[in-house]
């Protein structure tokens, strides 16, 4: 990748810009791709509303006046989860160093109803310059014409499609334009107890690990009576994210879609879907995950049954698995990791995107193109950076991340980014449910999803 240069920034007028008022502040972080969260796609967060408001104008005015020095500043707004917090202060302070005709004001959301608060905040003018975005969460937007293309800021700052992890590069592309750029990838590995392992006599997995193998791995190592399983999956219908993720990777290694290439046909009930989810329910029918996995999160429940010795082996975040040292030392186990059974895995990560009727789309280019610069993005060790470059600097060039840009490559199933994602997502769920409690088996439950989803676009049905 070409260094980036540094950019015509002078050539702005510095006029004065002012942000509306924003919905959200900075909260907690929850924990799980996104799609999840960001710093874990799965993770779950606090609510927030838009009755939970930032700065209004007249406070935006104070700020950038008292901020000014010889004259007004230009205000960048931009909203991100809430688990960049403890970042913000670092990249407010390089940015307008770099660029000192701005006041750079970034605004942290918890995850629960983030997309909402984005779509009602764009409709009603009072978006962020800079918006950040799951990969999930790009379909309704888009579909709506409610981001701007960003096929200029790519020309404009030199950057291109190789410069960034394909599969998740891809998501942001509809129609051959580009709307989201990805800062963050989010591809999970198969963390595994070596010392569970070895008790059973079985050798350790290996990368991309074939589903038989894997299920027959996950029998042996099971013992319900020790509370040991051979695997975890999320299954809660109360956090989406955490049940798309986890049927995922199963789902895509068999062919399986949701929706064609093209997104013409729903394709949930072709056999190859049929077969993905039936792999992924075969786990919980046969009991080789635990009992409340219906109901379970990753970060509330599987994972700290990992952290105990409880699972022989789950999809395990890069940011998790930089503290499963301490459980091990602490519960007397050895690990190790691989990439995850099948041939593909679900595509995840977080991109940045410009709202269409911002205040500053100038500055917002600006922002972004700093943000993703390689030194500037692989500072921080809460998210596992898209751009290639910044792949191989810092702790994300160390021998223990190596397993997590493997899996990366491995990442090209792509949830549709439709703007009736949400709808299909509620629908496969509801659906799976069903299946898992015995209500249906799994092709009666994928013929009830089509229906459901061909109700949802005229051109479907």
């Amino acid at each position: 990748m070409k260094a980036k240069n540094v950019k015509k920034v002078l050539a702005i007028a510095a006029v004065t810009v002012m942000a509306g008022s924003m919905i959200g502040g900075c909260g907690s972080s929850g924990n799980d791709d996104t799609s999840g969260t960001e710093k874990n796609e799965t993770d779950t967060a606090e609510d927030t509303g838009a009755s939970d408001t930032g700065k209004d104008d007249s406070e935006k005015d104070a700020a950038s006046a008292d901020s000014a020095e010889g004259g007004t500043k230009e205000v960048v707004t931009a909203w991100m989860g809430s688990w960049w917090e403890d970042e913000i202060p670092r990249i407010e302070k390089g940015f307008e160093e770099k660029y000192p005709q701005y006041d750079l004001q970034v605004e942290c959301l918890p995850i629960n109803n983030y997309i909402e608060t984005a779509v009602s905040a764009i409709l009603g003018g009072n978006a962020p310059d800079a918006l950040a975005l799951d990969t999930l969460m790009l379909g309704t937007p888009i579909g709506q014409g409610l981001l701007q293309p960003m096929d200029d800021f790519m020309k404009e700052y030199e950057w291109s499609a190789d410069d960034f992890s394909e599969g998740v590069m891809n998501a942001g592309v509809q129609g051959g334009v580009t709307y989201a750029v990805p800062y963050r990838t989010g591809p999970t590995a198969l963390f595994y107890n070596k010392t569970l392992f070895d008790a059973a006599g079985i050798d350790y997995p290996t990368d991309n690990m074939p589903y038989d193998q894997f299920f027959d791995v996950c029998k042996k190592l099971t013992d319900k009576d020790k509370g040991v399983y051979g695997f975890g999956i999320a299954a809660t219908k109360n956090d989406p994210a955490n049940c798309m993720s986890s049927f995922g990777m199963f789902f895509g290694s068999t062919g399986g879609a949701i929706l064609n290439e093209d997104n013409s046909k729903v394709t949930i009930n072709s056999p190859e879907s049929i077969k993905g989810i039936q792999q992924w329910v075969d786990l919980y029918t046969e009991g080789v995950v635990p009992e409340g996995c219906i109901n379970y999160a990753w970060s509330a429940d599987l994972y700290p049954m990992a952290q105990n010795g409880q699972l022989a082996m789950i999809p395990m975040d890069p940011v998790t698995a930089s503290s499963i040292d301490e459980y091990a030392q602490a519960n007397g186990f050895e690990y190790g990791f691989c990439v995850n059974p099948g041939s593909t895995d679900r595509v995840g990560g977080w991109h940045w995107t410009i709202p269409t009727g911002i205040k500053n789309p100038e500055g917002a280019k600006a922002f972004i193109d700093y943000f993703l610069t390689p030194d500037v993005l692989s500072a921080q060790d809460i998210v596992q950076p898209a751009v290639i470059e910044a792949q191989s600097m810092g702790a994300w060039g160390e021998e223990r991340y190596e397993v997590y840009w493997k899996a990366d490559a491995n990442a090209t199933y792509v949830l549709p980014v439709v703007p009736e994602y949400t709808e299909i997502q509620n629908i496969i769920i509801t659906e799976l449910q069903n299946i898992l409690q015995g209500k249906e088996d799994v092709e009666t439950g994928c013929n009830v999803m089509a229906d459901n989803i061909k109700a949802l676009r005229s051109e479907w049905r």
